[in-house]
């Protein structure tokens, strides 16, 4: 079966020793994947970088908008009334 990730960055360079070697990344600036492509350790690295990318960092304004959206008190009002608290705060 073929998986299609959507991202992958990839980086060619030639070795001092005049070898070339492919790098691949989970995205452009992630964390590098060290598996071969096409294994499924490498399907799993790629969605451990994802899964990571998706979590604001602890401390930061997008935390706190992260636990608010997440709140119960919030989920509960109308999802036109969500939808543009969201925009709002998040300046869309």
């Amino acid at each position: 079966m073929r998986v299609n990730l959507k991202g992958i960055h990839k980086v060619k360079v030639t070795l001092s020793s005049g070898e070339p070697k492919t790098y691949y990344y989970a995205y452009r600036g992630g964390p590098q994947i060290k598996a071969e492509p096409g294994t499924p350790d490498f399907v799993q690295q790629y969605q451990e970088a994802h899964s990571n990318l998706r979590q604001p960092r602890a401390g930061t304004f997008m935390s706190i908008i992260a636990r608010y959206e997440a709140a119960p008190e919030f989920t509960r009002i109308a999802a036109s009334t969500r939808r543009d608290c969201l925009r709002y705060i998040k300046g869309r």
